[in-house]
């Protein structure tokens, strides 16, 4: 983030989710909780900007499919299939 303005939010949690926020941290390797509510928020914001309004059309059942696969791995949701 570098030299970039930062503001502070405080933001009351419940402790289950502050007990889930630690498991989650030590599981990743990050140092302190801010970087993984940073990293959280950094993520659903991309999530919130690729939302676009869904349109219905018909599909064969095997394109549908190819194109669900393409836009989980596109978001690195699925691993890399070696083979179709």
């Amino acid at each position: 983030m570098g030299d970039m303005k930062r503001a502070t939010i405080p933001v009351p949690l419940p402790v289950e989710l502050v007990k889930k926020l630690d498991g989650a941290r030590a599981k990743l390797g990050y140092r302190s909780r801010n970087g993984v509510i940073r990293e959280s928020i950094r993520r659903f914001i991309e999530e919130v900007e690729e939302i676009r309004v869904i349109r219905l059309r018909n599909v064969p059942g095997r394109k549908a499919k190819e194109e669900i696969w393409n836009y989980l791995q596109k978001r690195g949701r699925v691993p890399q299939r070696h083979s179709r």
